[in-house]
């Protein structure tokens, strides 16, 4: 397995890229194709990024949208595109860091928006003519509405 295939992969694996194109020409390389796991390829940007400041090669790292077939009543999609292209060396030196600087990467987290609360359940959702899981709770006259929870001794 040549670099970018190991790119590729490490790619696939941390991110879920999914390669629709991948051109090598000389000192550069070209993959384009969507990620299905948007947190971890954030982390893994960053991370890349890093990396090249000391590097002897430079990314270029974009988001593009294309109609998904070649008719007129196709719809919009939206795809990754990586260029990477070697100052000195080889490309295939450049993707072999570029796979550890992706190894290095953070896990990314995944944040929680919603969560059940304790004890609700089907059972508390229940309509009444008052409202939601709502009842009226009804007192003796001159009494609060509490005393009838509570027998007399």
């Amino acid at each position: 397995m040549n670099a970018v295939d190991d790119l590729i992969s490490v790619l696939s694996s941390r991110c879920g890229f999914v390669p629709r194109e991948v051109s090598p020409e000389g000192k550069q390389l070209r993959l384009l194709g969507p990620m299905t796991q948007r947190d971890a390829w954030v982390s893994v940007i960053q991370q890349i990024k890093r990396r090249e400041l000391r590097a002897t090669w430079t990314t270029d790292i974009s988001c593009v949208y294309l109609l998904t077939t070649k008719n007129e009543m196709a719809t919009l999609g939206k795809r990754w595109r990586i260029i990477i292209r070697a100052k000195e060396g080889s490309v295939e030196d450049a993707c072999s860091d570029i796979v550890a600087a992706v190894q290095d990467a953070p896990t990314a987290r995944t944040v929680l928006d919603e969560f059940p609360l304790p004890g609700g359940g089907a059972h508390r959702m229940y309509d009444t003519s008052k409202g939601k899981g709502a009842t009226e709770v009804r007192g003796n006259a001159g009494s609060g509405p509490s005393s009838h929870l509570f027998g007399k001794r």
